[in-house]
C-alpha cells in the first residue's frame, strides 16, 4: 500500500520492482541461495542450512501475496523462479531503463 501511495505521488521519480518466487521447490530455491550467496556476499551467506530452509518456506507463501498484490496494483515483478540468472539480468536492465 505505502509503495502505491509512494508511486501516485512520485511517479517519474520512484521506479519499484518485486522479486518474487512463486512456482520453485523448497530444495531448488535453497540451492539457489546457497550458490549464489556465495558468489556475492550477501546478508543470508553466513546462515545455516536450517535457518535458509525456514525462511525460504516463510517466504514461499509470501511470494505468492506479493505477486498477487502486484498485479491488482498494476506493479513490475519478476518472478526468479526459473531462469534465474537471466531474470536477474532482466531486472538490471528494468531498473537501468527510462520508463
Amino acid at each position: 500500500k505505502l509503495i502505491v501511495e509512494l508511486k501516485e505521488k512520485y511517479p517519474d521519480k520512484l521506479k519499484v520492482c518485486f522479486l518474487v518466487y512463486t512456482n520453485t521447490t523448497l530444495s531448488k530455491k535453497v540451492e539457489e541461495i546457497k550458490r549464489y550467496s556465495k558468489v556475492n556476499i550477501d546478508w543470508i551467506s553466513d546462515k545455516s542450512d536450517e535457518y535458509i530452509k525456514d525462511h525460504v518456506k516463510n517466504m514461499l507463501p509470501h511470494s505468492k501475496q506479493i505477486k498477487k498484490s502486484c498485479k491488482e496494483n498494476n506493479l513490475k515483478y519478476f518472478d526468479t523462479s526459473e531462469n534465474f540468472e537471466s531474470t536477474i539480468e532482466d531486472i538490471v536492465k528494468y531498473m537501468n531503463s527510462k520508463n
